[in-house]
């Protein structure tokens, strides 16, 4: 008898069966740790503009409490606040990432996934159904507000490392519509649809991007989905649950999800998608720890260099050995106290001082004058110079680009670094927006093929959508090219070093179909006539010209006779006739 094989890596028969109560429980434990996580919320509030953070944004000296009273320590605190000056930072780099990869909206398609027809092009029917599906679907686009909540998630995803985008069927669309139905046999809540057309059926959809700290999705320990939730709360302040459950063909949806409940007591739909309806982007935070401490650098700096002008344009004057002008007044327990008078200052002021007297003990070691007095002297308190913190305020800037992997952004305007240089750091940013549109690529495909798939199972069609698929492909945003930048990618493209569609990347084209539709309804323009007349052949030169140049008159006649003279048959020289010499004999003649 032999042994029975083993099973495969991860599998486990006697692992007991995953209930939405075990999905719950794992949902709540992830969004309450998102949701205590100090380092999201300080990253949070610094991209919302609070840099001061409740002090945790400042870096910079603070008042020991045991050096003084609590009060004072707060009265410090306090000034140092109101003078603090920031910069938004975090905000500038993330804002600039997620604009060179969801600046502009993406291209995409649906296609078939198998062509049946020998031509290798879709059949009749399959054109029309693409075209009926991306028809509806761009109608849902431009109404659903798509585009915002997807540049929204992106945002945050940049910035937080994770974010939701969730889909989602408001009650008030419902009305009217769906009449539920309780099968008091499965205690389950199901909607009775009336049959509606592929546009009307999409207009149900909603999308919202969702933070991550209330939206997530649950993964096993071999990193399979396994549902996804999205926390709320409702009008009277609860905490809500909507779980989704990944079962045989598509998702279950409990609006309300409650621990200990019986799952088939509790108000729940399946629908036919596969990845579900919360979608979560995953990125590498570009707001990272490293990246904090350098914002919180510079902050510093900003505020010492600001400081620092506040010595310059009031200098502090420390006054030594001087006995000011004032008189002894009786306090109320009748002790004698020194009032001083106010100092005088401003130009052509004059304050005349007298030396401190000095003092000695007599024998029955009372206070007495010596007759002597001190020498008076005047301490200004020099500020230093504030090129030392305009340059650690670049030094720090150039730190936050270098690490944002933005640095082109600090050298535009740097008329010592090289074309190279610029060219290089371009190449930077654009290298690390490649995860980010990878994943963004990712979402849109999820996106728009989950909308037509539940917008054809609303219209009970949901079985169209099983032959197509959904492209998408994001428009990355270039910085502005310069002069150089253009003949360069004008000169690998003549040299067949690079397509057309790079060319128009590399040189700020926004929208290279529509280039391409100006460019044939042009024609031939007078720079391009000058190339043909210099590389074709004549008659062909001489249509370019007539094309480009219509005030020369050329006719079709002209370019005619060109094409006629350039392609007759060639004639044979007479091989016998010499230039010059007719060829008769000059003795015979004689």
């Amino acid at each position: 008898m032999t042994a029975p094989a083993p099973a495969p890596a991860g599998a486990d028969q006697r692992r007991p069966a995953f209930t939405a109560d075990d999905l719950f429980r794992k949902a709540e434990s992830q969004q309450q740790r998102r949701a205590g996580d100090a380092g999201l919320k300080l990253t949070r509030t610094m991209l919302e503009g609070d840099l001061w953070a409740n002090e945790r944004g400042w870096n910079g000296p603070r008042v020991q409490a045991g050096d003084y009273a609590g009060e004072q320590v707060a009265r410090v605190m306090r000034e140092i606040r109101r003078n603090f000056v920031h910069r938004n930072m975090p905000h500038d780099v993330v804002k600039r990432h997620r604009d060179g990869v969801a600046g502009k909206e993406p291209r995409w398609s649906l296609t078939p996934k198998r062509i049946r027809s020998r031509t290798g092009q879709p059949n009749e029917d399959e054109s029309a159904r693409v075209a009926e599906f991306t028809a509806a679907l761009v109608d849902w686009w431009e109404e659903s507000g798509a585009w915002p909540a997807v540049q929204k998630a992106v945002y945050e995803a940049v910035g937080l490392g994770k974010s939701c985008l969730r889909l989602y069927i408001h009650q008030s669309k419902l009305d009217g519509l769906l009449q539920p139905s309780l099968d008091l046999g499965t205690k389950t809540l199901t909607y009775g649809l009336p049959v509606l057309d592929l546009p009307d059926a999409l207009k149900l959809i909603s999308v919202m991007a969702v933070p991550a700290e209330q939206a997530g999705v649950v993964r096993d320990g071999e990193n399979h989905v396994q549902g996804s939730y999205y926390s709320y709360s409702d009008d009277n302040n609860r905490t809500r649950f909507e779980l989704q459950e990944r079962v045989p063909g598509g998702v279950r949806v409990y609006p309300d999800f409650r621990r200990g409940a019986e799952a088939g007591a509790l108000e729940s739909a399946v629908y036919p998608v596969s990845d579900g309806l919360i979608w979560e982007l995953d990125l590498r935070p570009l707001v990272s720890e490293s990246l904090l401490s350098l914002v919180k650098d510079l902050n510093k700096k900003l505020t010492m260099g600001s400081r620092n002008i506040d010595l310059g344009g009031f200098v502090e004057r420390t006054i030594l050995n001087a006995q000011l002008k004032g008189e002894f007044k009786e306090d109320a327990d009748g002790k004698k106290k020194f009032i001083p008078d106010p100092m005088n200052y401003g130009p052509g002021t004059t304050n005349v001082l007298n030396g401190v007297a000095l003092m000695t003990k007599d024998e029955r070691g009372k206070m007495v004058p010596t007759g002597n007095f001190a020498t008076p002297s005047i301490v200004y308190k020099d500020p230093a110079p504030f090129t030392t913190f305009q340059q650690a305020i670049n030094s720090a800037r150039e730190e936050i680009y270098a690490e944002a992997k933005q640095l082109h952004v600090m050298i535009a305007g740097d008329a010592a670094a090289s074309g190279i240089s610029r060219q290089q750091a371009v190449n930077d940013f654009m290298t690390s927006l490649t995860d980010t549109a990878q994943a963004l690529e990712q979402m849109l495909r999820w996106l728009l093929g989950s909308v037509l798939r539940l917008g054809l199972h609303v219209a009970g069609r949901a079985e169209e959508m099983d032959d197509l698929r959904v492209s998408a492909t994001c428009r990355l945003t270039l910085v502005q090219p310069t002069p150089d930048d253009r003949r360069q990618a004008l000169a690998e493209l003549e040299a067949g070093a690079i397509s057309e569609e790079e060319y128009f990347a590399r040189t700020g084209v926004e929208d290279p179909e529509a280039m391409r539709e100006q460019r044939q309804a042009e024609g031939i323009t007078p720079a391009l006539a000058f190339k043909i007349v210099a590389a074709a052949p004549t008659w062909i030169g001489v249509r370019a010209l007539q094309k480009a140049f219509p005030a020369l008159g050329i006719t079709d006649e002209d370019v005619r006779a060109h094409r006629e003279l350039e392609l007759a048959a060639p004639v044979e020289p007479d091989l016998l006739t010499v230039d010059g010499d007719d060829g008769s004999d000059p003795a015979a003649a004689d």
